[in-house]
């Protein structure tokens, strides 16, 4: 299921929870004229819409945990 977003600080928070959530970069992409679709990176790009953002998950570990 993929949301249509108008709010881009709403696509962004998603695109952020998504990123930490399956650890694979998303991307908000622009679909339409008023919306814009958050989306794994490998599929951005092959999508024709203009990539806003990218979002890389964070990776915080310890070598001592």
């Amino acid at each position: 299921m993929t949301s249509l977003f108008t709010d881009p600080l709403a696509a962004l928070e998603e695109a952020e929870y998504l990123a930490r959530d399956t650890l694979v970069s998303h991307c908000l992409v622009q679909v339409t004229s008023e919306g814009m679709q958050v989306m794994p990176k490998k599929k951005a790009l092959l999508m024709e819409g203009m990539i806003l953002e990218t979002v890389t998950p964070e990776f915080n570990f310890s070598i001592y945990d």
